[in-house]
Formats: structure tokens, sequence, C-alpha cells
């Protein structure tokens, strides 16, 4: 009976928990939140055909309405190396949005920054890309 009972409250918990991260803002390296980053780097810096890297998130954790982000981005030519590729850093903040689709999204363009190669991502990362 004591198990049946532990059951459904971790259950109960679970939705709880999956509810209340609906709310949240997308992951600094979703696509939704790519997709309005690309939008913003088009319309007002007027860059085109370009790469993000290096996703990191600043602020913001699993339920916030907002996360901090760090990337860095170029643009792409054609037979140039991605280490000899002009790299600038990018920070923006993704807001989520209830009334649309797509997330808020403010991008502050950076100086040059190096080429960093990215790490080998965890067993777990890769565990939670797909939820």
């Amino acid at each position: 009976m004591a198990l049946s009972i532990v059951c459904v409250a971790v259950a109960a918990l679970g939705g709880a928990a999956l509810y209340e991260h609906k709310g949240a803002a997308p992951e600094c390296d979703s696509d939704r939140a790519q997709g309005q980053v690309y939008r913003v780097l088009r319309d007002q810096f007027h860059l085109e055909g370009i790469f993000l890297h290096n996703f990191t998130s600043t602020a913001g954790g699993f339920f916030s309405d907002t996360r901090d982000c760090a990337a860095d981005v170029a643009e792409i030519r054609g037979n140039v190396n991605a280490a000899d590729m002009r790299w600038r850093q990018i920070r923006y903040r993704v807001v989520y949005s209830d009334t649309s689709e797509r997330p808020d999204v403010s991008v502050d363009l950076g100086g040059a920054t190096p080429f960093v190669q990215p790490p080998e991502p965890t067993l777990w990362a890769r565990l939670l890309s797909h939820l």
C-alpha cells in the first residue's frame, strides 16, 4: 500500500515538473532559439550564411522563463576551414513567450574570438538532448 502511494506521489511530482518546464525558455542550443538568433543576426546585423558554434548557457535553469546564452558566430565562406574563419562572440537572451510559438530573442554582437573545438558531449547530455 505504501509503495503505491509513493508511486502516485512521484508520478504527480513528475507531472508537475513537466508542466512547469513547458513554461520555461528553450535551451540555448535548441532549434527554436537558434532559429530566432539566425533571424536577429540577419535582420539587425546583416549577416548571411552564418554558422553558430560553442553554445553556452550563462544564466537560467530548467524552469526559468529566461536564459542568458553565449555562442560564436562566423559567416560561411567557400573552401575555408572552420578554424580559419573570422569568429565573433555573441551574447543572447531567450525569453519564453506564451503568446507565440517563437521565443523572444535579443542578441549582442561582440568582438573577435578564436575557434574552439567543441568537446565530445557526455552520455547524460546526449540522453537529455532527445527529450
